[in-house]
């Protein structure tokens, strides 16, 4: 096996007969291996000053630092959402609230923002938990779970957002680094 400085690729003689660069310096199959394995694990592949390839820690940029924790963000934001809402329904029966999809949450909160418009004494209305438990909630009480859904996702959003915001204004890598975003 050879790599090239020159173009940064590596070169099977048996397969690139006549195209392998000049400056290819001649490696072992082991080191290609390593080599393989550590890319694979992030890093990337330079070469010293003779040609030969070294596996090296990848520099991000002060921007690049800040968007891995911006997705990462995400990520938490992702799985909060997810892992649902503890709810004790007025049946007294403790369930998660817990929208199986994006989609799923905006219908509930569009459901809960016509509830005023809907006014039948006495109905109640079927609501299943995460849990597949069937709730049967008045209007008052529908209304009571929307606000407290609208919190949680609102409190959510609040915390990540601050954390962006936080983030962006980080002025070194270093603080960028060192900036906790599970608190």
């Amino acid at each position: 096996m050879k790599y090239a400085k020159s173009t940064g690729g590596f070169y099977d003689p048996e397969i690139h007969k006549g195209i392998t660069p000049p400056d290819a310096k001649e490696i072992s199959e082991a080191r290609y291996h390593e080599l393989m394995n550590a890319q694979a694990r992030g890093k990337i592949i330079a070469a010293d000053e003779e040609g030969y390839p070294h596996a090296i820690e990848r520099v991000y940029t002060l921007d690049e630092l800040r968007q891995q924790k911006i997705l990462a963000l995400e990520l938490i934001k992702d799985k909060k959402i997810a892992a649902g809402l503890p709810y004790l329904f007025p049946d007294g029966v403790s369930g998660t609230i817990h929208p199986r999809s994006g989609e799923e949450l905006w219908h509930l909160m569009f459901i809960m923002s016509l509830l005023d418009q809907r006014s039948i004494p006495g109905e109640k209305i079927p609501f299943p938990d995460a849990e597949n438990v069937i709730h049967h909630l008045s209007m008052d009480e529908m209304k009571a779970m929307g606000s407290t859904i609208a919190s949680f996702i609102t409190d959510i959003y609040l915390s990540m957002w601050t954390h962006k915001a936080k983030l962006l204004v980080c002025a070194t890598e270093e603080e960028v680094k060192k900036y906790d975003i599970t608190t």
